[in-house]
């Protein structure tokens, strides 16, 4: 799938292997420590995404992430709630990513 072919083309640009503790905590919740999405989507939500609001959220996230992380684990209403967002950002990052964005 595109998460795949996207994930191929950019692993030469990844500081961190698939099993790393760093990088996308929530999207971790989400799709588990060995996904190709969580990759994307920390792709997209760190170097693709700009404006205001983009900064806004990253700020946030710094800050609140790691715990939001922790009960996405295990509410899965909130896990459904912040998956269709999260899955906008593996798509917007794996786009970027084969367009050579």
């Amino acid at each position: 799938g595109i998460a795949g072919t996207a994930l191929g083309a950019y692993t030469g640009g990844l500081g961190f292997g698939l099993g790393s503790k760093k990088g996308c905590w929530i999207a971790r919740a989400i799709y588990g420590d060995t996904s190709t999405e969580w990759v994307l989507a920390r792709h997209y939500i760190f170097n693709k995404w700009q404006g205001a609001i983009a900064n806004i959220v990253r700020s946030l996230y710094s800050k609140y992430g790691e715990r939001v992380a922790e009960i996405v684990k295990t509410n899965k209403l909130l896990k459904a709630i912040l998956k269709p967002l999260f899955d906008r950002a593996v798509y917007n990052g794996a786009k970027s990513i084969l367009q050579g964005a």
